[in-house]
């Protein structure tokens, strides 16, 4: 019906509800249809419908541009978790939830997160990783391969023994050795554990803290079965350490404090060594959004050098200094999974590459150092190069553990401590020859 229709017809032959309709559809606004004479009660009961119709409408209006802000913040959330899932912890996640931004569900379904790391901090499962200043530790004990894992500040140091530990544990081959203090406390023990737990639990371990050392003493198994073992202690020194390795000679560190520190003391000992430096490939990533934060570990690690070369005896300090004792140096560029690669080969030769870009220098004075003090034989006194990925880290400070790193991880340490080496197992190593292009 048109509107001339329904005034040819007469206004006050509708009723409330047919007029509300017409009006509703833009056939007669209500100015014209007050201008027919539409009589009371009945012309009331329309204005009040008619309002309450505007009122809900300007409600849903607000609810659906709400509903279209929440929904661009939500994805603008989604894709920044994808890209950086270590910056959102529990906390903030459960903060998006509450106000109805993100859903757990949600987060599962786009693979965020996995149920069972969700579980994990709903239920704020925690795990206790002591954190022993080195006066609270027994001696290392002697007649042992110490294996030390040197890196800056969450370079991936804890991560790459946990996933060593969690995987010799898983098969068997690790016989831990009990090293009780003063206190006759295992602190040593219980760090062993806590690294099983983060993993057993889908936590990423924490950060050490300034002058914390933790080293646990292993007898490690050749193959399950037989007798044959390495006696050697894991040994993880505070990046924070590290830090103040690399100041003395600028001054920052009084070099006599700085022999007296527990890490200092525990290099200075008799037994053999091995040196994992562990260097993070995720600095790359931070860089290139402009954080000034990659010279600080490419300057770290070539002083460590010196430092390492000069902390012995006599007048240069090159007399029984850290490096001369040392029979085995491999280089960890961890955080592989950031390289958009997955085959490990593949991620070798990104490993080489970055090296070679952004670490050349440290990479050929240690080369030269490893020909110096006769350092890894079997691979022409070449630094060893490698990547580890403890498995895809999660937001919420989650992980789902790949075992295949750990697996690696541990097959080295066994080859390149035992006496008799069998021959042809190189578990997918590359060897630093200098690369010029």
């Amino acid at each position: 019906m048109t509107k001339e229709e329904i005034i040819f017809k007469g206004i006050n032959g509708f009723d409330v509800e047919e007029l509300f309709q017409y009006w509703q559809k833009g056939i007669i606004t209500l100015d014209e249809i007050s201008s027919q004479g539409y009589m009371q009660p009945r012309k009331g009961l329309l204005e009040t419908k008619i309002k309450a119709y505007k009122e809900e409408e300007r409600r849903k209006n607000e609810i659906q541009i709400e509903e279209d802000e929440k929904r661009k913040l939500r994805e603008s959330i989604l894709e920044e978790m994808r890209n950086n899932p270590t910056r959102f912890n529990y906390e903030y996640i459960e903060t998006l939830e509450k106000t109805g931004i993100i859903t757990y569900d949600l987060l599962v379904k786009e693979e965020l997160i996995t149920q069972k790391a969700l579980n994990a901090i709903k239920n704020r499962i925690e795990v206790n990783l002591p954190q022993p200043n080195w006066k609270d530790l027994p001696d290392l004990p002697p007649d042992r391969t110490d294996i030390y894992f040197f890196g800056v500040p969450r370079s991936g140091k804890s991560c790459a023994l946990a996933g060593l530990l969690y995987e010799a544990n898983r098969t068997g081959v690790l016989r831990y050795q009990v090293s009780l203090n003063k206190e006759r406390q295992d602190l040593c023990n219980r760090y062993y554990q806590g690294l099983l737990d983060c993993i057993d639990e889908c936590v990423a371990p924490d950060r050490t803290k300034k002058e914390t050392a933790n080293y646990m003493p292993f007898n490690l198994i050749h193959e399950e079965g037989k007798e044959q073992y390495s006696p050697v202690s894991l040994i993880e020194i505070g990046g924070e350490y590290f830090e103040q390795t690399t100041v003395v000679y600028d001054g920052g560190v009084d070099l006599e404090m700085w022999k007296q520190m527990g890490a200092t003391q525990y290099l200075r000992n008799d037994n053999k060594k091995m040196l994992f430096f562990v260097i993070d490939y995720n600095l790359v990533q931070q860089t290139e959004r402009g954080e000034k934060v990659e010279f600080n570990q490419r300057r770290m690690l070539e002083n460590v050098l010196n430092v390492f070369t000069t902390d012995g005896n006599g007048k240069s300090g090159e007399e029984n200094c850290t490096m001369s004792k040392v029979d085995t140096v491999i280089v960890i560029v961890t955080k592989s999974d950031l390289m958009e690669v997955d085959d490990k080969e593949e991620r070798n030769e990104v490993a080489l590459e970055y090296l070679n870009k952004r670490h050349k220098n440290f990479m050929n004075n240690l080369r030269e150092l490893c020909k110096n003090y006769g350092i890894n034989k079997s691979f022409d006194f070449a630094p060893i190069v490698t990547t580890f990925s403890l498995g895809r880290f999660m937001i919420g400070n989650t992980l789902e553990y790949n075992v295949t790193d750990s697996t690696d991880l541990l097959e080295i340490i066994k080859y390149y401590t035992r006496s008799e080496k069998k021959v042809g197992f190189i578990p997918r190593l590359f060897a630093w020859a200098g690369i010029n292009h």
